[in-house]
């Protein structure tokens, strides 16, 4: 079994903590990136925005497997009436305060959010379906998530060890790799799944790379096969979709073998990362805590501060300048305004 390296306070793991925070950043880049994408253009700029889309695409995944490591086993800390008193104040609470929130700003300061013929049924539609803000759809993700793991969390006990393995194995060979006959022009059934399905693989991967040590010469592999399947997402999209003048997604999904792939790879590096001497000191720890404690709030917030910024500064979002060295000034403010809201005692219980 793997030891965790541990920041000054034993609760905290100085891995988890450091992914936290690359995670974050590979939310902004993505976002950064834009939803030019979306749009296929025969271009540099929408060639080099593919790029950064595959490169940092595991974001959502290498979050939920963080859930993996802090919260499969949660019933050897705590009770499951506890367990969900924690996700509530956790989640549930400040994604209602955030949906509110940017609900008013949507619908009354920028005006992109239609209040025409209002009615219970359509604000409530606008909050739940995340028209509100799209990238809340993760909170939903991960409230489902949340839901799982008390039916999932007996796969951690020593005697169920194999059939977690099983889920792994089952799940990445049926639903990650058999899809991708259709590249090869055979359909298979869509009804042929592993029903453990979701994020759920996340979740169960994350535990099982916080519990186990790869050896160097597997990482190796890891990080080529990771590689790998990055270079698949970029050709198989740029050549599907130049052969139909339009964006081909066939080859993505948050469930593909290659974000599976390059989500455990960027786990395991920083993991193994994470054992640096130079790191292992109570104030680097105490930093990449702190740091690490507002990525929530991050994700919440930075789509307001994108917003002011490309306003503020004109800049276009397929600029190099933009995708890139903007990324670290939105992530400075966002850190900057949820510091200090975490300061506020009222303030901080919407930004947990």
């Amino acid at each position: 079994m793997a030891k965790a390296s541990y920041s000054e306070n034993s609760k905290r793991i100085l891995y988890v903590d450091i992914l936290n925070i690359i995670a974050i950043l590979m939310v902004l880049f993505l976002h950064h990136s834009g939803t030019g994408i979306f749009t296929y253009q025969d271009s540099q700029a929408w060639k080099t925005s593919m790029i950064i889309e595959c490169i940092f695409y595991s974001a959502v995944p290498i979050f939920v497997m963080l859930t993996g490591v802090t919260l499969l086993d949660y019933h050897k800390k705590y009770d499951t009436k506890t367990y969900f008193k924690k996700r509530v104040l956790k989640v549930v609470i400040p994604l209602i305060f955030w949906l509110l929130l940017m609900y008013i700003w949507h619908a009354f300061i920028i005006k992109d959010l239609s209040t025409s013929n209002w009615s219970i049924t359509k604000f409530l539609n606008d909050l739940l379906s995340c028209k509100v803000e799209p990238t809340y759809y993760f909170l939903f993700a991960i409230i489902g998530v949340y839901l799982t793991i008390p039916v999932l969390s007996h796969l951690t006990e020593k005697k169920n060890r194999k059939l977690l393995y099983y889920a792994i194995i089952t799940f990445f060979i049926v639903n990650s790799l058999l899809p991708n006959a259709k590249l090869l022009g055979i359909n298979i059934s869509s009804d042929l799944r592993f029903l453990i399905t979701g994020y759920m693989i996340y979740v169960l991967l994350g535990y099982v790379l916080s519990q186990i040590t790869i050896p160097k010469k597997y990482r190796i592999v890891l990080y080529l096969s990771a590689i790998l399947g990055c270079v698949f997402q970029y050709a198989t999209t740029l050549v599907l979709s130049k052969s139909a003048g339009r964006l081909v997604q066939d080859s993505w999904g948050y469930f593909q073998f290659y974000t599976i792939l390059e989500a455990c790879a960027v786990f395991v590096f920083f993991k193994q990362f994470s054992t640096c001497h130079l790191l292992n000191n109570p104030r680097a720890s105490h930093i990449f805590s702190t740091l690490a404690k507002c990525s929530f709030g991050i994700y919440l917030i930075h789509k307001i501060i994108i917003y002011y910024e490309l306003k503020l500064t004109g800049m276009s979002q397929f600029s190099w300048q933009w995708r890139v060295l903007m990324v670290f000034c939105t992530y400075t403010i966002s850190l900057a305004i949820i510091y200090i809201l975490k300061k506020i005692p009222l303030a901080r219980k919407t930004v947990p």
